[in-house]
């Protein structure tokens, strides 16, 4: 069954952010997942949290999901990411 999973970001740098960029996809494909949405949400409620940029990834199950995540040899791609923002990661399971 699918997994879902969004990432929410504050870019907080914005050079080291466009690196991640470019090893981000192949990361998240080595698992698997593939992107279904992403850039600047359109707002639907607001309960003072603010807007910031997402990202929806879709995963073959939650166990791909949470082996991205925890993957040691992608260590160096979720590092390079937390440089250049925070990012809240959430999954949802079926």
């Amino acid at each position: 069954m699918p997994a879902y999973v969004t990432v929410q970001l504050e870019i907080t740098d914005a050079d080291t952010f466009a690196e991640y960029r470019k090893v981000g996809g192949p990361a998240v494909a080595k698992h698997g997942g593939k992107p279904l949405s992403a850039g600047n949400a359109s707002l639907l409620y607001n309960a003072g949290v603010g807007m910031m940029p997402s990202v929806l990834l879709e995963f073959p199950d939650a166990k791909a999901a949470r082996a991205w995540l925890e993957d040691p040899d992608l260590s160096d791609a979720h590092a390079l990411r937390n440089k250049g923002a925070k990012a809240t990661v959430t999954l949802l399971e079926a």
